[in-house]
């Protein structure tokens, strides 16, 4: 696990570094990891990874649609929740004016309602969705 974090913190820095490094190829296969395998966890060091991505110059839509998909998974349902909101927040601030993420908004806003009302949702998973309807209530939109 160490050695994998390592590799990850050498890589989240080259990335900061460099803006030419193209991002796709390790946004699809970060986003697939998760998608083959949903029980996987996300981990800390997984989720700056993600931000780093979506902030990344060469992140593109369909990226930050992949990695949103993931991140709005978790958001609702995982224990790091909150850690993975924020980068999901910089997907749907950095995109928002892209069709694919206003869908992916949409459907996130209904998992996140149907959540809230649905009865023996944890009171965890409750407050984790108010927090982050709350945050995305506060952003601005931008021009």
């Amino acid at each position: 696990q160490s050695a994998r974090e390592f590799g990850t913190r050498c890589l989240l820095a080259l990335l900061e570094k460099y803006e030419g490094v193209p991002v796709g190829i390790l946004a699809e296969l970060t986003a697939k990891k998760f998608q083959v395998n949903p029980k996987d966890p996300l981990s800390v060091i997984d989720i700056e990874l993600f931000l780093v991505i979506a902030k990344h110059p060469r992140c593109t839509e369909r990226h930050a649609e992949m990695l949103a998909q993931v991140l709005v998974r978790c958001a609702v349902e995982n224990a790091v929740g909150r850690a993975a909101s924020l980068p999901l927040l910089v997907i749907f601030r950095r995109f928002a004016h892209e069709d694919c993420i206003q869908a992916l908004f949409e459907r996130f806003v209904q998992v996140a309602l149907t959540r809230l009302i649905q009865r023996g949702t944890p009171k965890s998973q409750i407050n984790q969705v108010h927090e982050l309807l709350a945050k995305i209530a506060c952003m601005r939109n931008p021009s």
